[in-house]
Parts: C-alpha cells; structure tokens; sequence
C-alpha cells in the first residue's frame, strides 16, 4: 500500500490485511487513523517504476580509476 508522506508525496507501506467483502478490505495493521493512502493509481506508480528502472539501465558505467 502507498501512504501520502507529503503532498504528492507516496511512500510504500506495508499493512496487514484482514476480512474482506462488500468491495472493502479491513486493515489490521499499518495505517495510522487519518492517514491518507492511494486507492487508485497503478499506472502511475507503475509507470514510474519502470522509468526509473530504464533511467537506471541508462546510467553511464562508473568509471575505473584503478590499474589492472
């Protein structure tokens, strides 16, 4: 789950889930009350992972100032 740390700001959280039904989940633990969390929104999370990953792949290799 993804918790609002600042505004526009998500964190990952990890929650501990309990019964389920009628389109709801209970949270068991994880969350504090009044916490905000994104219940929509993984595309762009999504989307973001893999631009970072690509960023990352793309990165020039460090270079090596040792001698062989």
């Amino acid at each position: 789950m993804f918790v609002e740390a600042a505004a526009g700001r998500f964190v990952p959280r990890e929650v501990a889930l309990g019964a389920r039904g009628e389109g709801q989940v209970q949270v068991l633990s994880g969350v504090d009350p009044g916490e905000r969390v994104v219940v929509k929104g993984n595309f762009l999370i999504d989307s973001e992972s893999r631009l970072q990953s690509a960023l990352e792949g793309a990165a020039p290799a460090p270079v090596d100032g040792g001698a062989p």
